[in-house]
């Protein structure tokens, strides 16, 4: 039977959930056999959109980080902002990340527990079940700033735009506390925002999922090709997100690489490959350096 409901009476007018007949089309059940998962999707209950707010899509994708999930599904769940999907990407952990999916399966509109083939491979898995007419990445670890972080960077977006993006709050490595995003005559060289201070257009990641040949930069590929291509970007002035770096074992000299790749589509000027020669060999001895580094060292 058809029906609307309620999810928080605080909400009533616009947090609303759609029951719907499991042989309905459209039915949101999306697991594939044998994968497990949860979430009120699972149950046959669907977000609906609302004429003054926006349906948000927010993904997290985890891996063995059961503490780091249970604060991001806190963060998420506790945004003033009346209108969130929010779907968890498990790449099938073996820690106690299961149990707290279990623990909140209330709070997740879907989530699935499975192993994949890295981090770009299981955002496009959370983007292809995405329902929103916007999409956000927030990774386990990561929290939206305030409660209303949300609410403010989705308020007053002019209607061509394709981003929204705004500062991000660093929680430890190179910096601890606000950094701003940076003006966009740097992307060239550096991401200018983090990926969980950035909104985008579900319809537009859905046309170009992230390209798992970047091991490392695919959200980058994504957002240079994006603003290259002439698409919108509206800077929201907002502090949006946290974000903690945690203990990277990833190759910086992979990383200037690929960033490299992504850029000479565009640009072959002597100035650009310099940069890149020069930041690839400086990162690659940083790499040899920590490999080597004794544990507990200085």
């Amino acid at each position: 039977m058809n029906g609307t409901i309620c999810l928080d009476e605080r909400f009533s007018t616009t947090r609303r959930l759609v029951l719907l007949d499991p042989g309905a089309p459209g039915h949101p059940l999306v697991a594939r056999p044998g994968v497990l998962c949860g979430g009120l999707r699972s149950r046959g209950f669907a977000k609906c959109p609302a004429a003054d707010y926006p349906l948000l899509t927010v993904v997290t994708v985890v891996r063995n980080d059961g503490p780091g999930l249970k604060k991001t599904i806190e963060s998420v769940s506790g945004q003033t902002y009346p209108n969130i999907e929010y779907i968890v990407i498990d790449g099938g952990s073996t820690d106690a990340t299961r149990s707290v999916l279990q623990e909140y399966d209330h709070l997740v509109d879907f989530w699935q527990s499975e192993p994949d083939a890295g981090i770009y491979d299981a955002m496009n898995k959370g983007l292809a079940l995405a329902g929103g007419e916007w999409i956000s990445f927030m990774n386990a670890q990561d929290y939206f700033y305030q409660a209303d972080s949300v609410q403010k960077a989705l308020t007053g977006v002019p209607a061509d735009s394709d981003f929204i993006y705004g500062h991000t709050y660093f929680l430890g490595g190179d910096a601890v506390g606000v950094v701003k995003a940076l003006g966009f005559e740097r992307l060239w060289r550096t991401m200018i925002f983090t990926h969980q201070a950035l909104f985008t257009r579900t319809a537009l990641l859905k046309e170009r999922p992230f390209d798992t040949g970047f091991k490392i930069c695919a959200d980058y590929n994504f957002i240079f090709n994006a603003y290259m291509t002439g698409k919108k970007f509206f800077h929201s002035g907002q502090v949006i997100a946290c974000f903690s770096p945690g203990k990277s074992e990833i190759s910086r000299a992979r990383m200037a690489y690929e960033k490299w790749r992504v850029v000479r589509r565009f640009r072959h000027d002597f100035t650009f490959h310099w940069f890149y020669l020069r930041l690839f060999i400086k990162r690659l001895f940083r790499d040899i350096f920590r490999r080597f580094k004794p544990v507990g060292g200085g």
